[in-house]
């Protein structure tokens, strides 16, 4: 019954003429209301953004479809929202089609903010493809076009993915470390508290990763205040800190820490979150000797990343690697498979074995 009204529906819209400035109605009004959520949203991984797709899905795909023929810009902003869910909610591989899809058509090359915009979302998806050199193209050209607009939120966000490229890519701490100071004073200018809060909990890994640990504390502190101070809700701080007194070898802080992050999470229904949290208490538990509660986080994880159908995902790779070496109350020697073999080698000289025995910086761990 509903689709003969709605076959009814469209046929009169076409014999009325008026069929266009509708869709053109309803392609800029779907991407206003995701805009809007976009910008009320204080979580760069985009909670609001995200739950308002889930509901309008359908829509945000006509007005794709539509905006792909009539209206190039507000196909490329349409691209990146969906994008950007498709790589948080699965499937992977229909986030890659519609990048694809966008960057052939004719126009798209044009420096636009809008295109800079679709870049960042590509980059990240190059990246987590394993497409280096690629996905540093891309976030250089939205750095550079971010730049040249005076797109302030677009260069901070450039130089915030750059940073965690060379951290964890590329293993370049000090590039890393440049890159992200910098994405810090940006969003100190633009007022950000969010933004702040999310360069410091790259910059508190860096920290990590050098070794210097009394930094990192300084940093994730000062993190935390700012999340409480602003009431962002963020539990990321916590799981810096967490992070830190495991390298510190303080498991049992580290464990509340991550607890804590996780009961959060559980209200807010961060799934993405959780998956760090959850990768923070696994190691912590495997080391406490506490193999059931290690064993039911691997499982939520792996879970959450086959539903995402992604297994380039670094932490794809950390999860199945940890998972096949704690299957029981001891490690086993099970090989990982074909497609995560690069990383789980990296990953399996690393884990465990960072600085005093501490927290990896390694790509198996990023996050």
């Amino acid at each position: 019954m509903l689709e003969t009204v709605r076959e009814f529906g469209l046929e009169s819209l076409a014999v009325s003429g008026e069929e266009d400035a509708l869709r053109a109605r309803h392609a800029s009004s779907f991407l206003q209301l995701v805009e809007n959520a976009n910008q009320m949203d204080p979580n760069p991984r985009r909670l609001l953004q995200n739950r308002l797709i889930d509901d309008e899905i359908h829509n945000m795909r006509a007005a794709h479809a539509w905006a792909i023929q009539h209206a190039r810009q507000t196909s490329l902003l349409i691209t990146a929202y969906l994008a950007s869910w498709y790589r948080q909610r699965g499937p992977y591989a229909e986030a890659i089609h519609l990048i694809d899809k966008i960057l052939a058509l004719p126009g798209a090359l044009d420096p636009t903010i809008a295109r800079a915009r679709v870049l960042y979302e590509a980059g990240i998806i190059m990246l987590y493809k394993g497409e280096v050199v690629q996905a540093r193209a891309m976030f250089e050209e939205c750095l550079a076009i971010s730049t040249y607009f005076g797109y302030d939120q677009g260069k901070a966000d450039a130089l915030t993915l750059l940073g965690r490229m060379a951290l964890w890519w590329l293993q370049d701490s000090a590039a890393a470390n440049r890159y992200l100071e910098n994405a810090l004073a940006c969003y100190r200018e633009l007022k950000s508290p969010s933004g702040v809060s999310w360069a410091l909990f790259f910059l508190t890994k860096v920290a990590l990763v050098r070794g210097d640990f009394v930094r990192a504390q300084k940093l994730g502190e000062e993190n935390l205040a700012i999340a409480q101070r602003e009431g962002l809700g963020f539990t990321w701080p916590l799981n810096r800190l967490g992070e830190v007194s495991y390298a510190n070898g303080d498991l049992g802080r580290a464990r509340s820490l991550f607890e804590e992050s996780m009961a959060i999470e559980r209200q807010s229904g961060d799934s993405h979150m959780s998956v760090e949290t959850h990768l923070g208490l696994t190691l912590t538990t495997i080391r406490l000797k506490d193999f059931d509660t290690a064993r039911a986080c691997l499982d939520r994880m792996l879970g959450h990343y086959e539903k995402l159908g992604n297994d380039r995902i670094p932490t794809f790779a950390a999860v199945t690697c940890t998972r096949r070496r704690w299957t029981g109350k001891k490690a086993t020697t099970l090989a990982p498979s074909t497609g995560t073999a690069p990383v789980c080698q990296e990953y399996r000289s690393t884990e465990m074995n960072g600085v005093r025995g501490g927290w990896s910086g390694r790509p198996g761990f990023e996050v």
